[in-house]
């Protein structure tokens, strides 16, 4: 894909965000009760949004994402191999100060891939990089912000594994920041929206270093109850083409994803557990590559005291 299409895409990703700013600087609805703080939080496997847990608690949230890749993009059935690729997450989430959050993402992906001209059926499987970093909070809505906005910095560490079975590029060094924006319109409304980027520092797996990745979303839900929130959310990812021994492998790809999710909270467990399903508005890549007509994510979330 040219560099001109990704960067369009990705400006009209940002304007998206951008557009809503100016409402998220004022907060005219009534104020009453308080949304709970798992209330209105996305499902999508990014971390979004520009809130940390509060000072003393632990996150814990396993996430999973399912992707059915059978339709072809510039290309027929015998120019790409189809797949299904499943997607587990665990974010580990602990503030030790009111502004400061650590993270740490270990991670899990299956890819069953399909029979492609002579090759058969085959498992490609182990786990991701795990990322390690931290989150500063320098606009809080707690502490009587307009907004809550947030910086995060980190390492992506080469725990990917090593072999034809496992997936090409982990096993990397890499490094990972992410800006994100939180505002809660008391007591119903929820915006979340972040922009980030990732990027190795060397070859992983298979002699495959794999290109950068720019990502955006922005959600938005309406909380119905205590109990129950509804929303929209939009996922943006453009991915730059990896080199294989130093030569390019004509991979990259961008990809926009909107679609509707669900929240059940559990306030006095201090759980919630969320179902989002996602359908592409936009797709492209650089030569044919499967991609998926849909993808479902599904989120459980525990609030730790100590």
């Amino acid at each position: 894909m040219k560099k001109t299409q990704k960067i369009k895409i990705l400006v009209a990703t940002l304007a998206l965000g951008l557009l809503a700013m100016p409402a998220l600087a004022q907060d005219n609805a009534p104020q009453g009760k308080k949304m709970g703080g798992m209330s209105g939080t996305s499902v999508g496997t990014p971390i979004s949004g520009g809130g940390i847990v509060p000072k003393g608690k632990l996150l814990t949230v396993f996430n999973t994402s399912y992707r059915n890749k059978y339709n072809i993009i510039d290309g027929g059935e015998s120019d790409a191999r189809t797949l299904v690729n499943e997607i587990y997450l665990l974010k580990i989430r602990y503030s030790p100060l009111d502004r400061l959050e650590l993270i740490m993402v270990p991670g899990y992906i299956n890819n069953n891939l399909n029979m492609f001209n002579q090759l058969g059926e085959d498992d490609v499987y182990g786990f991701n990089d795990f990322s390690l970093g931290a989150t500063y909070m320098f606009l809080s809505e707690r502490f009587g912000d307009p907004v809550s906005m947030a910086f995060s910095m980190g390492l992506n560490l080469p725990t990917g594994q090593s072999g034809s079975s496992h997936p090409p590029g982990f096993g990397a060094w890499g490094w990972n920041t992410k800006i994100g924006l939180t505002k809660i319109f008391q007591p119903k409304h929820r915006i979340d929206w972040d922009l980030s980027f990732a990027q190795p520092f060397e070859e992983g797996n298979l002699d495959v270093e794999r290109g950068y990745s720019i990502g955006s979303n922005i959600s938005y839900h309406y909380v119905i109850n205590d109990n129950f929130d509804v929303g929209v959310e939009a996922m943006f990812n453009t991915t730059d083409a990896g080199e294989r021994n130093g030569k390019d492998m004509n991979n990259g790809t961008s990809e926009l994803y909107v679609g509707p999710a669900v929240n059940f909270v559990m306030p006095k467990l201090g759980m919630w557990m969320g179902i989002g399903a996602y359908f592409p508005v936009y797709r492209e890549a650089d030569s044919p590559t499967a991609f998926e007509d849909y993808r479902i994510d599904f989120k459980l979330g525990k609030m730790w005291s100590f």
